[in-house]
């Protein structure tokens, strides 16, 4: 749920998301860690010249690969449970 608040208020700052690493011990996921990994992605923000926040091809590149591992793990996840 704390990866879940952190994703939907899309925070600014990588460190923000470096709050996702205590709870991977109780629910470890390849998304979750790259998710955590590439916030170091939000600092090249303050090296574009567009509008304070996020750009979207950063946004892209930052939740989209996390999003797709997430949906990769839930699918082979849920495909074990079926098959056992």
């Amino acid at each position: 749920m704390v990866a879940l608040f952190l994703v939907l208020s899309s925070p600014r700052f990588g460190w923000y998301l470096a709050w996702i690493i205590p709870f991977l011990c109780f629910a470890p996921r390849a998304g979750w860690l790259y998710l955590s990994g590439a916030a170091v992605l939000l600092y090249l923000s303050w090296l574009t010249d567009e509008a304070p926040g996020v750009p979207l091809w950063l946004g892209a590149a930052l939740y989209l690969p996390a999003l797709a591992l997430l949906g990769w793990e839930g699918w082979k996840l849920r495909k074990v449970t079926v098959v056992a």
